[in-house]
């Protein structure tokens, strides 16, 4: 099988591949994933300590870069109607697979979201003017926090995509958390994400930050001085966590209370935030160390 590979610039040029070859890049980008120096380009370093010699025979730095970024799952068949991520839908359901295979369950987890940079068309691009990545696909991701593996994952494809029962933050944590295997496992999560419904109905413990505005949340009246806190707790046991630090900061947690402390400046529940809340962005800044632009004509 030929494959041939369009250029953006011209039509009349073209970059002329072929399965094997396709699978030498596949393999090298796996290979990256365990093995990793701080940039792309060192795989094809002269020194010793940070040259791939497996990689540097099978494939130029320049071609591999140039196969990667021009990769494109197509099929000639679309079914009538089909979702958005229609030409990529077997390929991540293959990776989350993959990723379930090989997983070894760890007691403290992340749900956050994820950017892939994506400069070119999409109906699923997403511009987010705060994020480091301003132009790119959002990904719901569910992971490690010590190591930052990724359990699980789903591609936001745009509000109309979505189902209208429930919030959406609710939702995404819950088809998250369905691949979790242990009960023994704590997740936390940010703001986005928050209610006091969510953590009643969760089956693990949580932690997770909380906007004070939210319907569910009980009113804070009072003015705290610096590093000092204050705790409400509902009918069901979910207790809020209300510190002063350089502004007001609330914390939701289903798995605390308000006499768990330490001889700390902060209490407890925001440290346990804190320390296993950055699995995603863990997972963030290994994938970055990759990470080039992926551009395309119109097909």
């Amino acid at each position: 099988m030929r494959l041939e590979i369009f250029e953006k610039e011209s039509k009349k040029k073209r970059i002329s591949t072929d399965y094997h070859e396709i699978v030498i890049v596949l393999r090298v980008l796996l290979m990256m994933s365990y093995n990793w120096v701080p940039a792309f380009d060192h795989y094809w370093s002269k020194n010793e300590s940070l040259g791939n010699r497996t990689t540097k025979k099978a494939i130029s730095r320049d071609r591999c870069k140039r196969l990667s970024a021009k990769m494109y799952f197509n099929s000639l068949e679309k079914v009538a109607n089909c979702r958005k991520q229609f030409y990529i839908e077997e390929v991540v359901n293959c990776l989350k697979l993959t990723f379930q295979k090989f997983r070894s369950e760890a007691a403290f987890q992340s749900i956050d979201e994820s950017v892939a940079k994506f400069k070119e068309r999409s109906l699923m691009k997403q511009y987010l003017p705060l994020k480091p990545i301003k132009r790119g696909i959002k990904i719901w991701v569910g992971s490690d926090s010590p190591t930052g593996y990724v359990y699980d994952l789903k591609i936001y494809a745009g509000k109309k995509t979505e189902t209208t029962s429930g919030a959406l933050g609710e939702r995404l944590v819950k088809n998250l958390a369905r691949s979790l295997r242990e009960k023994a496992v704590a997740v936390c999560f940010d703001r986005f994400f928050a209610s006091a419904k969510l953590l009643n109905e969760l089956d693990y413990t949580a932690v997770r930050t909380l906007i004070k505005s939210r319907r569910s949340v009980q009113e804070f009246f009072e003015k705290l001085n610096r590093e000092h806190s204050q705790f409400r707790v509902n009918n069901e046991d979910t207790i809020v966590c209300r510190w002063q630090n350089t502004k007001d900061v609330l914390v939701i947690s289903n798995c605390f209370s308000d006499g768990t402390r330490k001889d700390v400046p902060c209490p407890a529940m925001f440290q346990f935030y804190n320390a296993n809340m950055g699995g995603v962005d863990l997972t963030d800044q290994i994938v970055g160390l990759y990470n080039f632009d992926r551009k395309s004509g119109k097909w």
